[in-house]
């Protein structure tokens, strides 16, 4: 699973500008997916500058792990251009994850002026954690998730 997983986020985050988001049927959610073999990768989130959301892997169409995240834009006064680049910077954060940082990608990076940073605590069993983007020692965006195995 934890394979599947570096995979999805890789495959759909490497290159987050050329991402396919999907509207579900009744328009109050959007979805991101990903599958491979037996597994499926699926992402449901709301839209806008804060966003609620699941991501749930599955093994022959049975959930097998899970992850809750909330959160999004806390700087008040941003454009909406600004606000929109902030999510590009935690999803291609998500685009370098690797054996040793699965969930969101390293712990640290900087993109341009703006740092951006992941406390997660815990495996893939079970974790929770916050990711957090500052600029100038002030936070822009912050999110919070927690999840792991269904069991």
């Amino acid at each position: 699973m934890k394979e599947f997983l570096i995979e999805a986020n890789r495959f759909l985050f490497s290159c987050p500008e050329k991402l396919v988001i999907k509207n579900l049927s009744q328009n109050d959610m959007k979805f991101i997916e990903y599958h491979r073999d037996n597994y499926s990768y699926r992402n449901y989130f709301t839209d806008g500058r804060f966003v609620c959301g699941q991501i749930i892997i599955s093994l022959n169409d049975i959930p097998i792990w899970c992850m809750q995240f909330q959160g999004g834009v806390v700087k008040d006064g941003l454009d909406e251009r600004t606000a929109r680049h902030l999510k590009l910077i935690a999803r291609k954060n998500r685009g370098l994850c690797d054996e040793k940082y699965p969930l969101r990608g390293p712990r640290e990076n900087l993109f341009s002026d703006y740092h951006y940073h992941n406390d997660v605590f815990g495996c893939l069993k079970k974790f929770q954690g916050q990711e957090v983007i500052q600029k100038d020692g002030e936070i822009y965006f912050s999110m919070k998730l927690l999840g792991g195995e269904l069991k």
